[in-house]
């Protein structure tokens, strides 16, 4: 048989017990069976439960009182409660309050509205984990995507200040050399133009060949400049 979930039912009365023991055996979902909210307690310790049905009425603890304590520690458990007409009233102020997800009036019709119920408070549970599950799912994405926001913007802050550590050096180097380059183009100019000196030829060549080269540098420099 399919398990499509587990229900706890608690009731002081044995009866009552077997009797919707024999009315749900043909259910798809696993049941426990509790006869009193100490019980309840202890079989919720030891297993996973899914939906809880107690009897309203119980000694030493109602079922109010149970679910009261189920909400605490074990706030995914759907909580339904079995009643008299007489406590109606005490249920509705639960209902309101969250403490309870929904109630059952004895006698309650087994097929109209005790096994509806039963299956509803199933579906609200699976949904409800869903949901959960997706909230997690999303806080956990959301918290890797600031991860990586602060991971780029911390690598967009080392980029800015190497280009602006790189501008400065350039600026300095621009501002050093360049103007040294230039007067050494034009001291070379010169001393080709108006030479007076018995220069070999290829001294002369290797100055003009220098000057180009100053020239290369200064072009250079000023592209790496405007590059940055």
């Amino acid at each position: 048989m399919e398990n499509n979930g587990v229900i706890l039912f608690v009731d002081d009365e044995e009866n009552i017990l077997k009797s919707i023991r024999r009315s749900l055996m043909d259910e798809p979902y696993e049941m426990f069976f509790a006869n009193s909210g100490k019980e309840a307690l202890k079989i919720l310790e030891e297993n996973k439960v899914d939906v809880i049905v107690t009897d309203m009425r119980m000694p030493e603890m109602n079922g109010l009182e149970l679910l009261e304590i189920v909400k605490k520690k074990y706030p995914d458990i759907v909580r339904i409660v079995l009643t008299g007409y007489a406590q109606v009233s005490t249920l509705i102020a639960a209902i309101n309050s969250g403490q309870i997800y929904r109630y059952l009036v004895k006698p309650w019709k087994l097929e109209a509205e005790f096994k509806p119920a039963i299956r509803q408070a199933l579906e609200h549970h699976r949904l409800m984990m869903e949901r959960n599950k997706m909230i997690k799912e999303l806080k956990f994405k959301t918290i890797e995507l600031q991860k990586q926001i602060k991971e780029k913007e911390e690598l967009i802050k080392k980029i800015e200040e190497s280009n602006r550590k790189k501008k400065e050096i350039l600026s300095i180097l621009s501002a050093k050399t360049i103007p040294f380059i230039e007067e050494a183009v034009y001291w070379i100019d010169e001393l080709s133009k108006n030479s007076n000196m018995e220069l070999e030829e290829h001294i002369l060549k290797e100055l003009e060949k220098l000057k180009n080269r100053a020239k290369q540098v200064i072009d250079v420099l000023l592209k790496i400049k405007d590059i940055f």
